[in-house]
């Protein structure tokens, strides 16, 4: 495959077509079957990755650095900021930079408790940063009696291959303080409550 067709030429959506769909949706409608079902997305779940070694690779096609700022380094060090072949050296990864911020008797406690709790997960194609306000919503009209909307999800340079936990913890996590948001995202997403609270721990020693 060549470059040219390895990656899907993505149009952004105008001005205009963004002021269209800047409505925003009620709580009522929210629980909408309707809405409940047009945001079951999948975020790549079935997009397994053909070969385990390439499974790990934000863009795979060229082998960049994870661009989560749970890897990020000054100068991409690959040792944290990647890619990975396997979760194990994901681990590794993240243990790397908590050691960066935290005390060695720290992170011996943590250790054992990162590999056993995030291992054995599925590599999928994850949006990385799913919020509010990279979704748009806009209505369409009534079917049925039912309210449609066209959802529109915009994609930003976190997207990439990840624990297929990953999602829900950085959808949740990162949006705590959205309580709106809180109450839909168990509709949208598959749960994983042990990672959840293993990856505050994470995001408690990264960013706060």
């Amino acid at each position: 495959m060549s470059s040219e067709s390895a990656f899907e030429t993505i149009r952004l959506p105008t001005v205009p077509e963004i002021e269209a769909a800047t409505e925003r949706l009620s709580m009522s409608d929210a629980y909408d079957q309707v809405f409940r079902h047009d945001m079951q997305v999948d975020q790549g779940r079935d997009v397994e990755a053909t070969e385990y070694t390439v499974a790990w690779v934000l863009r795979d096609a060229d082998r960049q650095p994870f661009l989560d700022g749970v890897f990020w380094t000054e100068d991409n060090n690959p040792k944290i900021s990647g890619p990975f072949t396997n979760q194990e050296d994901l681990n590794l990864a993240i243990i790397e930079r908590m050691s960066q911020i935290e005390k060695e008797q720290y992170i011996r406690l943590l250790r054992p408790m990162i590999d056993q709790t995030l291992r054995g997960h599925r590599p999928v194609f994850t949006h990385g940063d799913l919020q509010p306000k990279n979704i748009m919503v806009e209505r369409l009209g009534v079917r049925d009696g039912c309210p449609e909307f066209n959802i529109t999800l915009l994609v930003r340079e976190g997207a990439g291959w990840f624990p297929e936990y990953w999602e829900f913890c950085n959808a949740t996590i990162a949006c705590r303080f959205k309580p709106d948001w809180l109450e839909l995202v168990p509709d949208i997403l598959e749960q994983y409550s042990l990672e959840f609270l293993m990856m505050q721990v994470v995001y408690a020693s990264v960013f706060y």
